[in-house]
C-alpha cells in the first residue's frame, strides 16, 4: 500500500476516534470502508470529470469525496465541479437540487438557485437540503403542510429537525419509528436520511443512548462489496455510484 493510501487511512482513523458509541475496532473498520469506497469512486471518475456523464450522480460522488477529505488525485473534485457548472439541469427539473449540492458545499454555485417546480415526495429532502445550503444568516425556511404529504416517517423526521426553531422533543415518536428501520435491508438512500436525522437529533435534543451509529455502521460494512462499492446484483452503474457515495457519507456521520 502506498504512503498516500496510508496517510488517508490515518486521517480517517483520527476522525473516527470522535465517535463515542462505536468501539475502536469498528471505528477502524469504518475508516477503512470509507477509504475503499472513495478509492472506488476515484477509479470510476471519467476524463470529463463526471461519473456516468450524469450531473446528479457526479454531484453525489463529489460530495462524498469532499466529506471524506480526499486529496488524491488533486484534480478529482475540481474536475467534477467544472463538469457540474457546465451541465446543471434547468430549474424545472427536481434533480437540479442534487446537481447543486457539491457546488454549494464548495461555495462555487455562482448564484445558481435550487428552485424547481415539479417535486415528487422522494425528491423533497434533496430540495430542502439544497435550500438549507443556500440559507443566509438567520433566515428561516418555513415548510408548508403540503411538503409532508406522502413522506415516510423518517423523511418527515429529517425535514422537521432541519427546520426546527425551538425544542424538538415533540418529534420523539418520529425518532422512535426511524430507529426501527431495518438497516440490513433498507435502501442506502433511506439509511442516509435516517442517519442524518438521528445525527441532528443528538445535537438538538437529549441524546438517546441506543447506539444507532453502531447498528448502521455494522449493517453498511456487511453490505460493502469487494471492489469498495455498494450495490445490488441488478443495479446499474449509475445506481452503484449513487449508493456508494451515500453509504460513504452515512459512515462518516456514524463516525462523528
Amino acid at each position: 500500500m502506498s504512503l498516500k493510501s496510508l496517510t488517508v487511512i490515518a486521517l480517517l482513523a483520527c476522525m473516527a476516534l470522535r465517535a463515542d458509541s462505536v468501539g475502536a475496532s469498528l471505528q477502524l473498520e469504518g475508516a477503512m470502508s470509507v477509504f475503499r469506497g472513495t478509492q472506488y469512486l476515484v477509479h470510476e471518475q471519467l476524463p470529463d470529470g463526471s461519473w456516468r456523464h450524469d450531473p446528479a450522480v457526479t454531484s453525489l460522488a463529489a460530495c462524498a469525496l469532499q466529506n471524506a477529505r480526499v486529496t488524491e488525485p488533486a484534480a478529482a473534485i475540481p474536475l467534477a465541479l467544472a463538469f457540474l457548472k457546465q451541465n446543471i439541469r434547468p430549474t424545472d427539473d427536481w434533480r437540479r437540487a442534487i446537481d447543486l449540492r457539491a457546488l454549494l458545499r464548495a461555495k462555487q454555485a455562482d448564484g445558481l438557485q435550487p428552485t424547481m417546480t415539479n417535486c415528487p415526495p422522494a425528491a423533497r429532502l434533496w430540495r430542502l437540503d439544497a435550500l438549507l445550503l443556500t440559507q443566509k444568516g438567520n433566515d428561516k425556511i418555513q415548510l408548508q403542510d403540503s411538503f409532508f404529504k406522502g413522506l415516510e416517517p423518517y423523511q418527515t423526521f429529517a425535514a422537521k429537525l432541519s427546520t426546527a426553531t425551538d425544542g424538538v422533543e415533540s418529534l420523539s415518536p418520529l425518532r422512535q419509528e426511524t430507529r426501527l428501520t431495518n438497516w440490513k435491508e433498507a435502501p442506502i438512500e433511506t439509511i442516509y436520511w435516517a442517519a442524518r436525522a438521528l445525527f441532528a437529533w443528538d445535537r438538538a435534543a437529549t441524546t438517546v443512548q441506543d447506539n444507532w451509529q453502531h447498528d448502521i455502521l455494522s449493517a453498511l460494512l456487511v453490505r460493502q462489496k469487494g471492489d469498495g462499492a455498494w450495490h445490488l446484483p441488478d443495479d446499474s452503474p449509475e445506481a452503484t455510484v449513487r449508493q456508494t457515495a451515500l453509504a460513504i457519507e452515512t459512515i462518516i456521520l456514524c463516525l462523528q
